[in-house]
C-alpha cells in the first residue's frame, strides 16, 4: 500500500504551534512527510516501539528497568492500532511519518504506512522522547547543541560561561499576532537577529560613561570582582558595534530612557515597509 502526498502540504511553521491531532491527520493525509521535530509545542512527542506479542513482557521489563531512558507512557493491546490511554483517536499504522522495520536486528525496510505490515499479535509501546523536552528546555533558558544546530534559536550566545538563546518558534508566532518584541541581546545576539530579521530595529543602549557602567556594576552588589572586570573589558571590545545599531539611547534616566525607547518602536510601527499592506487599500482608492 503506498500513501499518496497531497498537493496542500504543509510547513513546519504552520505545524509548530498545532495540536496534536492536527499533526496526526497531517501525517495521515500525506500532507507532513518528515520527522516531527519541533511540532505540535506544548505536548508530549513518543518513540513508538512495535513487536509481537511474544516479545511484549520482556520489552515492558526493560522499560521498566530503565525508566529515565524509556517512560512508558502507554501500550496498546494485542492487534490494536490506537493508544487508548495516550491518543485515543491516533492510528499506530498511519500517523507516524515513517516506520523503520527491523528483522533479526537488522533494518530491513522503510514505509510510510504500515497496514500492510500490522498483524493481530502486534504490541505497540509508546515511550518518552526527548523532542517533549526540547521547549521545556527553551523557555527555562538552557539552549542544548542540538537545538543550535537543528536551528530552534532566533539567536543564542554564550556570555562569560552561561548559555542564552531565544526561541525562533515562539518568536514568530508572537510577531504573527501583531505584537511587537524588546529583546534585551548582546552585541553577539543582535548580529544574529539582523541577519534573520533585516527589518528589526536595532537599538544600542548607552551609559553615560564607562566610569558610569563600571559603578553601576559594581553597585548591584550581584558578581564578584572578576566577573566585573570581564563584563567591562567585553564592554570596551563591543563598543565599536554601536555603528551596526539603527538607533542610539543614552541611559542617564530610567523613565528618559523607557520614553525614548518606545518612541522608537512607535517610528519603526510607521515605517513604510511595515506600513505597506495596511495602507495598500488606501492608495488603490486614488487609482480608481
Amino acid at each position: 500500500m503506498t500513501a499518496s502526498v497531497s498537493s496542500a502540504a504543509l510547513t513546519r511553521a504552520e505545524l509548530e504551534h498545532a495540536a496534536p491531532r492536527t499533526v496526526r491527520m497531517a501525517v495521515r493525509e500525506g500532507r507532513w512527510t518528515t520527522n516531527t521535530k519541533r511540532l505540535a509545542l506544548g505536548f508530549h512527542q513518543a518513540n513508538v516501539t512495535i513487536l509481537p506479542k511474544h516479545l511484549a513482557f520482556d520489552f515492558m521489563r526493560f522499560c521498566q528497568r530503565n525508566p529515565r531512558a524509556l517512560p512508558i507512557l502507554d501500550v496498546t493491546d494485542p492487534g490494536d492500532p490506537v493508544p487508548r490511554i495516550a491518543a485515543p483517536d491516533a492510528d499506530i499504522r498511519v500517523d507516524i511519518p515513517s516506520y523503520c522495520i527491523y528483522r533479526d536486528g537488522k533494518l530491513v525496510d522503510r514505509v510510510r504506512d504500515l497496514r500492510d505490515q500490522w498483524r493481530s499479535d502486534h504490541v505497540a509501546f509508546l515511550t518518552g522522547c526527548n523532542l517533549s523536552i526540547d521547549q521545556v528546555l527553551l523557555d527555562a533558558g538552557i539552549p542544548f547543541p542540538h537545538l543550535v544546530r537543528e536551528d530552534a534559536f532566533l539567536e543564542w550566545a554564550d556570555i562569560f560561561g552561561n548559555l542564552y538563546g531565544t526561541s525562533r518558534a515562539e518568536t514568530e508566532a508572537l510577531l504573527a499576532t501583531g505584537l511587537d518584541l524588546v529583546l534585551v541581546i548582546d552585541v553577539q545576539g543582535a548580529r544574529q537577529v539582523r541577519a534573520r530579521m533585516p527589518e528589526a530595529a536595532a537599538i544600542f543602549v548607552l551609559p553615560p560613561s564607562f566610569d558610569v557602567l563600571a559603578a553601576r556594576l559594581r553597585g548591584r552588589n550581584k558578581d564578584p570582582e572578576t566577573s566585573i572586570v570581564q563584563r567591562l573589558a567585553t564592554a570596551r571590545n563591543e563598543i565599536d558595534a554601536v555603528d551596526e545599531y539603527d538607533f542610539v539611547v543614552v541611559n542617564d534616566g530610567l523613565e528618559r530612557c523607557v520614553a525614548e525607547i518606545d518612541a522608537i518602536i512607535t517610528a519603526a510601527r510607521a515605517t513604510l515597509k511595515r506600513r505597506r499592506p495596511a495602507i495598500a487599500p488606501i492608495l488603490q482608492t486614488f487609482k480608481e
